[in-house]
């Protein structure tokens, strides 16, 4: 869990729950990957408190002549530029199936958020959505399919992807290319020359006027370069409770892991949305003693704060556009 490294293993066939099951007993809240040995697979999980989550690993046929799965941009309403709104969102739609497929949505800033395909009576298909997208470049991953699509989405607009599945797909090609932003200037077809009608002759003879040349426009195309981001911290509350504490809030970010640090001290690893109370999405480390302390968004960032005797302090981190 957390940024632990420790591996624990079960064994198919034992503790009577069958010969294609096994299970993890006292698994602590955390971020954990599943993989069977020896397959070439893994599954990203979550486990919350209390929790119990089922795994399925399973041989899928695909129809005949279809070697792998693609995922496609069907609609995109977003454009170039970045909007300080938090408010995209991107479907993943699957005619096909297969239910209950997890979809990774994979950000710049080095989070992830996951859904499950299920049926949607209003679309007539098997989907689910990512909302409340802030705006940046992110890769979506169809898990365990090789199926996968880099979008930018401008804090606003909607896009949908439709997976499916195809029998050309060159899923590292497409992994590899450059997100796709917003849709682009479309050039207008050439217009065909006009055609100039003889000229009837009624009394006497009127001077053919020869037609101006059509001098055709070439479209200019602006390339608008995928705009810049950086996390950002700054101290929104302070005060005075009587015991020494530091809140961290993670905008829009759910299950980051954070340590807190001062010297050789490092606290255990704890997962934003802990702490509701200090609003979407937050830790506290309380019990502290004067001094300096650094807060780590593991992998991402760190920020550095005072801490005075008895003081609170709440700490935000935002991923930005740089101006």
């Amino acid at each position: 869990p957390g940024g632990s490294l420790v591996d624990r293993r079960c064994t198919t066939g034992q503790d009577g729950l069958g010969v294609d099951t096994c299970a993890f007993t006292e698994v602590e809240p955390g971020r954990y990957v599943v993989e069977p040995e020896g397959f070439a697979l893994s599954l990203p999980v979550v486990v919350y408190e209390h929790e119990t989550v089922r795994v399925m690993f399973f041989d899928q046929e695909l129809p005949p002549g279809v070697v792998g799965w693609q995922a496609e941009i069907a609609k995109n309403s977003n454009g170039f530029a970045a909007d300080p709104q938090a408010d995209a969102k991107i479907r993943v739609r699957a005619d096909d199936g297969p239910a209950g497929l997890v979809i990774a949505l994979n950000s710049v800033q080095g989070s992830t958020r996951y859904c499950e395909l299920a049926p949607v009576s209003d679309l007539g298909s098997l989907a689910c959505e990512f909302g409340r997208l802030r705006a940046g470049v992110y890769r979506l991953v169809a898990e365990t399919t090789g199926a996968s699509q880099r979008l930018f989405v401008d804090g606003r607009g909607v896009a949908e992807i439709s997976l499916a599945p195809n029998a050309t797909l060159d899923t590292v090609a497409q992994a590899l290319a450059a997100p796709v932003v917003g849709y682009g200037a479309q050039p207008r077809p050439a217009a065909p020359p006009p055609t100039t009608a003889p000229i009837t002759q009624v009394v006497a003879q009127l001077p053919t006027v020869a037609p101006s040349p059509t001098i055709p426009l070439t479209p200019t195309v602006v390339i608008t370069p995928t705009p810049a981001f950086e996390w950002q911290a700054r101290i929104v509350e302070t005060g005075f409770s009587g015991a020494g504490a530091i809140g961290v809030r993670v905008i829009d970010v759910k299950d980051q892991p954070v340590l807190l640090k001062s010297g050789d001290w490092q606290s255990q690893t704890l997962l934003t949305g802990s702490k509701p109370e200090l609003g979407n999405y937050a830790v506290e480390f309380g019990g502290l003693a004067q001094g300096e302390y650094t807060i780590e968004l593991v992998d991402l960032t760190e920020y550095r704060v005072q801490l005075e005797p008895g003081q609170f302090v709440l700490v935000e981190f935002d991923y930005v556009v740089v101006q």
